[in-house]
């Protein structure tokens, strides 16, 4: 018994999955319908078929479920049993039949309808942004923490408008999981400091953009309506599509990307072109390169007077040439239409800033090499020198390991190590008095045997 498997075929909500597996001429189909009937329930339909006219076909009915669906999401399997198949990390379907010749058998399996995200989990969201932005106030970002929480806020409220509409099954599946991944890229990133310093570069110079063709065209010499989808490139997020025309915004999971996709009419051997604009992320800002050309400048500063002084020299010397190369760069692909000149100009950019990360590590693994600037000092003015060097250069380090340096780890790791040295400043301090008290005794003690 040999089988062959179909690749799956999508048309206005209804999803066909072909599997054959015969002998010689006989072959079986299974369709997959999915009907949203409640709420509370989606219906999928899987019909067997044996299109011989004299012969039994005994064989496996087996159907992929979707990978939200999980074996307690099952409220009735129509008989067939529940499997999970480890590569696809998927449950499946599967029943041994027996089919008559031209026989075509049905099974209706009711799963629960897990394409919702609950009302709790998109509060939450709300809270943890409102907190993140209330964390803002009084430092220099609270103004654009307030601009990205009232774009933060515009997008949750179209995640729960387009979750409330009545649309098919497919569709709806498809809106949830692209409703799951802003979510979680509005939790990530939003506040991040890149983000910040993104928002503020944006109101001082408006958003850069770049055009995203996508094109259709109807084969058929017969008007036809046809579902035109695009694959966005795996970089973009939901916030970087700036204007999508009529499209729908989905995610696929397959792909790992959002994608376009709306139904359209065309004519005969009509070509339609259609251009959405997208949020130029293959520029990198040039708040980020003064950034890391501010913390490159502080972290040289460290090797003055030092052994490592000519080596620090020559590294912050490359960093700084690598930022003008990257900043050529971006000037020339500027006025480019091609989206692919920009595309490859960001990978050889984004090469050049992880060296520079790569540099700025190296520099900062020499640091505790580095004697202090003072060795007359007492010990508890040198591990107060330290401390004050360590805050001196928190931000470097964590540049260097690409670590937000605003994000709530990075502070408790900040505040780590302070407290540490704060504890062995004060650990020292008592064992000095101590020693102190002891010798002053001591000395009393001498004194009175004299006399």
């Amino acid at each position: 018994m040999r089988k062959i498997n179909f690749s799956r075929l999508f048309s206005r909500g209804v999803v066909c999955a072909a599997m054959a597996l015969v002998p010689v001429h006989l072959c079986l189909f299974s369709f997959v319908k999915t009907v949203l009937s409640a709420d509370e329930e989606v219906k999928l339909k899987i019909l067997a078929v044996n299109p011989s006219d004299t012969q039994k076909l005994n064989t496996t009915v087996r159907q992929d479920l979707p990978p939200e669906v999980k074996p307690e999401d099952v409220i009735d399997a129509a008989g067939m049993e529940t499997k999970y198949n480890s590569e696809k990390k998927v449950f499946y379907l599967q029943k041994n039949v027996e089919l008559n010749p031209r026989q075509t058998s049905t099974f209706e399996v009711r799963v629960k309808n897990v394409w919702n995200i609950p009302d709790e989990d998109i509060q939450k969201v709300r809270q943890e942004i409102e907190q993140s932005m209330n964390a803002l106030k009084g430092t220099k970002y609270a103004q654009t923490g307030q601009l990205l929480y009232e774009k933060v806020m515009e997008k949750i409220t179209r995640v729960e408008e387009e979750q409330a509409k009545a649309v098919g099954i497919k569709q709806k599946i498809e809106f949830y999981r692209a409703h799951i991944q802003q979510l979680e890229d509005i939790r990530g990133e939003v506040f991040s400091l890149g983000a910040m310093r993104r928002m503020e570069e944006e109101n001082k110079e408006g958003i850069r953009e770049v055009k995203f063709s996508i094109t259709a065209e109807n084969p058929s010499d017969q008007p036809l309506k046809m579902m035109v989808r695009s694959y966005l490139p795996k970089e973009i997020k939901s916030d970087d599509v700036l204007e999508k025309l009529d499209f729908d915004l989905v995610y696929s999971r397959n792909k790992n990307r959002f994608t376009l996709e709306k139904e359209d009419n065309f004519a005969a051997k009509e070509v339609k072109r259609y251009q959405i604009t997208l949020r130029d992320i293959w520029y990198i800002p040039q708040g980020d390169l003064d950034f890391l050309r501010k913390q490159a400048e502080k972290l040289v500063v460290l090797f003055k007077e030092t052994p490592y002084e000519k080596y620090a020299d020559q590294q912050c010397a490359f960093i700084f040439e690598s930022l003008d190369k990257i900043k050529q760069l971006q000037d020339e692909v500027a006025s480019s239409t091609a989206l692919e000149d920009r595309m490859r100009a960001s990978v050889l950019n984004n090469q050049r800033l992880e060296l520079i990360r790569k540099k700025m590590r190296e520099l900062q693994d020499l640091l505790p090499e580095v004697a202090l600037k003072k060795d007359n000092l007492k010990p508890i003015e040198q591990i107060k020198h330290l401390i004050k060097k360590i805050v001196d250069t928190r931000d470097l380090i964590l540049v260097a390991f690409g670590i937000q340096p605003n994000k709530p780890i990075t502070w408790w790791l900040i505040f780590g190590i302070m407290g540490f040295m704060a504890l062995l400043t004060g650990v020292f301090y008592m064992t000095w008095l101590k020693k102190l008290q002891e010798n002053k005794w001591t000395s009393k003690a001498g004194k009175s045997g004299k006399k």
